[in-house]
């Protein structure tokens, strides 16, 4: 089975991943946070799983846990556009370069 990429994470998070093709769910509070990663662990189809700081600090312990004991998804963790450079001109384009490597 061919796996796939997900974002997770607030709204900028995931409208930048999403411009660049990645499927991505917002979330707003805990709930949604722990909800929406089980949902995708879950799923085999899921590969890479990019999460924003703040929503993975929501669900800390959780996002853990799966590091810890699944090989997959590889859950990488990216700042959250807002509280990445604020001096750079064109943040969004540098979150994506760095978190997954295409110079959009």
């Amino acid at each position: 089975m061919e796996k796939r990429i997900f974002v997770l994470g607030s709204k900028d998070t995931v409208v930048g991943f999403r411009l660049v093709g990645v499927e991505g769910f917002v979330v707003r509070n805990e709930k949604e946070a722990e909800d929406a990663l089980r949902s995708l662990v879950e799923k085999e189809s899921t590969g890479l799983l990019i999460i924003d700081k703040s929503t993975a600090n929501m669900v800390r312990e959780l996002v853990n846990n799966i590091k810890i004991a699944s090989k997959l998804p590889i859950i990488v963790e990216v700042a959250d556009p807002k509280e990445g450079s604020k001096t750079e001109k064109d943040a969004i384009t540098k979150f994506i370069k760095e978190a997954i490597g295409i110079s959009v």
